[in-house]
């Protein structure tokens, strides 16, 4: 028998025209939510789990290429999905078709609309039955039916509360729609049922990451990380929120998303965060190269550059500020002059005042003339984008 085909937009949730940096976002976002199933202790689970991930590296390694990208579009015009196996009369059990077992064979198949549909034959047949309604919340989920899903895995929660995998279910439907708070609740619910099981606390801390609670999720992933250092996708998401809490430590400028490290304390987390970030174990490049990015913005924040003393300011005046500045200078140097022909003593005492203020003023760390660069920009407020310093 042939293998089924798979429509990678589908597995990411991405429309077929999404751009690169969409499917990025997508691959990035379900790496995390199947990364956190693996860790389940129910087989099925995890066998759908790993089953996930390997779609998930094929659809990057599709889509992300403009050739083999083209050729899957073509094949998505040319699929025609088969129909469904005929339906018998009876139910499982009963001479007829185990429906709660070819639903989690569709699903396992990525054959999603056959899934839903052999799992609502199942729940119609026998609604008490909970792994049916489970079968079905999972696979509207994956078809990115959260409210659907949200009801199905609550049927099989109010048929089966002492399952700790039916309530992490609820809780990845309301992930799904950004319903932080339930989601958490779900998930700690899960865990209270299921002390021992990774898969609660890291999707808690998953949560939390999305929220932009990334201290949250530090204090959950440091415990996590103490107990299995080796854990690749604990340690994951631990650099991803020092990551994020770094980056969300530094100075704001304006509404346009312009970050600046200007302060000495904002280097040294930054520098403290990047270094164990990366001495962790994990598997992403791109957000390797933005921790060592971000460490890179730190070392060049605290070293001391040199900029003569009035440039900006001569800039910001436009033509004549140029002129003044050259007066200024000249007049200063004019003043020293007098004075130490007038009176030697004085005079050097001056010139030594002055050439100590012009080289604090001239030479200064980076991060002193962000905060500068921090005030003139939020004054005039018309940059755009994001600048590092």
């Amino acid at each position: 028998m042939a293998e089924p085909f798979v429509n990678y937009y589908k597995i990411l949730g991405v429309e077929q025209d999404a751009t690169p940096e969409q499917i990025r976002e997508a691959i990035r976002r379900q790496r995390k939510l199947w990364g956190a199933r693996e860790t389940s202790f129910d087989k099925a689970q995890q066998r759908e789990a790993e089953d996930q991930m390997a779609f998930i590296r094929a659809a990057e390694n599709t889509l992300l290429d403009p050739a083999k990208r083209a050729d899957h579009d073509q094949k998505i015009a040319n699929h025609v999905e088969p129909e469904p196996e005929p339906q018998e009369s009876g139910s499982g059990g009963q001479g007829g078709r185990d429906w709660v077992a070819l639903a989690a064979e569709y699903l396992r198949q990525n054959r999603l609309e056959a899934a839903v549909g052999a799992a609502r034959e199942a729940t119609e047949r026998d609604g008490r039955n909970p792994d049916a309604w489970a079968l079905r919340g999972r696979a509207s989920l994956r078809l990115n039916m959260a409210d659907n899903a949200i009801f199905e895995f609550g049927e099989a929660v109010r048929l089966r509360p002492e399952s700790d995998e039916y309530h992490a279910d609820l809780g990845g439907a309301y992930e799904t729609k950004h319903d932080y708070a339930t989601a958490i609740q779900c998930y700690e619910t899960a865990q209270k049922l299921a002390p021992g099981v990774r898969r609660y606390p890291l999707s808690i801390s998953l949560v939390y990451l999305e929220d932009g609670k990334h201290n949250q999720a530090i204090g959950i992933l440091e415990p996590l990380h103490a107990q299995d250092a080796g854990d690749e996708f604990c340690n994951l998401l631990l650099a991803s929120a020092l990551h994020d809490y770094t980056l969300s430590s530094w100075t704001r400028v304006n509404g346009n998303g312009i970050r600046l490290i200007t302060t000495r304390e904002q280097v040294t987390l930054t520098k403290q965060n990047m270094t164990r970030a990366l001495a962790l174990t994990f598997d992403g490049d791109e957000l390797r190269g933005s921790l060592n990015s971000l460490l890179g913005d730190a070392l060049r924040a605290e070293r001391r550059t040199f900029s003569l003393p009035g440039v900006r300011f001569s800039r910001d005046m436009g033509g004549g500020g140029g002129c003044l500045m050259v007066f200024a200078y000249v007049a200063v140097i004019g003043v020293l002059f007098v004075l130490l022909g007038l009176h030697p003593v004085f005079g050097v005492v001056a010139i030594l005042a002055v050439g100590f203020g012009w080289y604090t003023l001239a030479v200064k760390p980076r991060w002193k003339r962000n905060a500068a660069d921090a005030r003139r920009l939020q004054a005039s407020s018309s940059s755009g984008g994001q600048i590092r310093g």
